[in-house]
């Protein structure tokens, strides 16, 4: 199972990671793209090929691991999240960025 770092786009001055957003406002803007937590308060977030974990007592996460379930369906969700929320995603593994600028 392949395993990726989501986070924001751009770094601080410093070089440091800020937020990627409030966790309630993450949450809207992943519905947007068809993604939802398993239940009402948890930390794991489905999406077409893909699980994602938030940092459970994160308000304002500055990662959020997200691992592929089916390689067929997940490229696309992919490419439509870097498309729609302004994220860069790391793949653990390789070290190469998607959605960097």
């Amino acid at each position: 199972m392949r395993q990726f770092a989501i986070s924001a786009r751009h770094r601080n001055d410093d070089g440091s990671m800020p937020p990627i957003g409030r966790r309630d406002e993450l949450l809207s803007q992943f519905a947007t793209i068809n993604t939802y937590p398993e239940s009402v308060g948890s930390d794991q977030l489905f999406a077409p090929g893909v699980t994602m974990e938030l940092p459970s007592t994160d308000l304002e996460p500055t990662q959020i691991l997200m691992s592929i379930d089916d390689e067929d369906i997940a490229w696309p969700y992919i490419m439509r999240l870097v498309k729609t929320i302004p994220v860069r995603i790391l793949d653990v593994e390789s070290g190469r960025e998607l959605g960097a600028s």
